[in-house]
């Protein structure tokens, strides 16, 4: 008896006598439930019940008088599997999974459109696109990028959008920010290993190198949130 990727299995009130081999083997099913079974076999590689790779399994008032285990519990340790790192969208939590390889997901779609910053509402950032349409978004949601939004700025950003709601906004992979405040350079180090900190426009603080000065506008790779370098005027 061998249920394969099924769901809410009940197998109840069966007696089995003498089987050659496994009696009851449930294959990555889930929520399996084992009730009022009798089993009597008592050749070698006679097991009762042998639930491999499945969830919540439940084997209640059961009777095993088997030749080898009377519940084996298989792994299923030689399937393929994936292990993904995933981003939720809406909160920006990131985690870490495994599933087996031919695990099927459901399709969600999502839009994506090039906006630009507009201005800030508290608690909103509102964004506009091509054709003066304007989207709002909370500044909780914009964790990873509002330190480099500020006022004025012309970089092209893509919003996604979920259920017609904006859910996230990505800067380009590399922006332009101008230095406001820094310390004096040190004379004579061109070498870029030695950083001090620099603060942008809208507050936000980074590691530069040593010989950036006031005025001095940085490329910053938005993915790591580093400086990279520094434009020649």
């Amino acid at each position: 008896m061998q249920p394969y990727r099924c769901r809410n299995v009940l197998i109840e009130g069966v007696t089995i006598l003498r089987s050659p081999m496994w009696e009851i083997h449930p294959v990555e099913c889930e929520n399996v439930t084992v009730r009022r079974v009798n089993i009597s076999s008592h050749g070698p590689n006679n097991d009762g019940c042998n639930p491999e790779s499945c969830r919540d399994v439940l084997l209640e008032d059961c009777v095993f008088d088997t030749g080898d285990d009377c519940i084996a519990i298989k792994s299923g340790r030689n399937a393929a599997v994936v292990k993904m790192k995933m981003k939720n969208l809406l909160t920006g939590a990131g985690m870490e999974s495994v599933y087996k390889a031919d695990e099927k997901f459901e399709l969600l779609v999502l839009e994506r459109k090039e906006v630009t910053y507009s201005y800030f509402a508290d608690p909103l950032y509102v964004f506009m696109d091509a054709e003066f349409n304007q989207y709002e978004i909370e500044k909780d949601d914009l964790e990873d990028v509002m330190k480099f939004i500020e006022d004025g700025m012309s970089d092209v950003c893509e919003a996604t959008f979920y259920n017609d709601k904006v859910i996230s906004v990505e800067l380009p992979t590399t922006i332009v920010r101008e230095i406001v405040y820094t310390e004096p350079s040190v004379r004579g180090d061109t070498s870029g290993k030695v950083m001090k900190t620099a603060r942008l426009k809208n507050g936000a603080e980074l590691q530069v190198s040593a010989f950036c000065e006031i005025g001095d506008s940085i490329e910053i790779d938005t993915r790591t949130g580093e400086y990279k370098s520094r434009i020649k005027a």
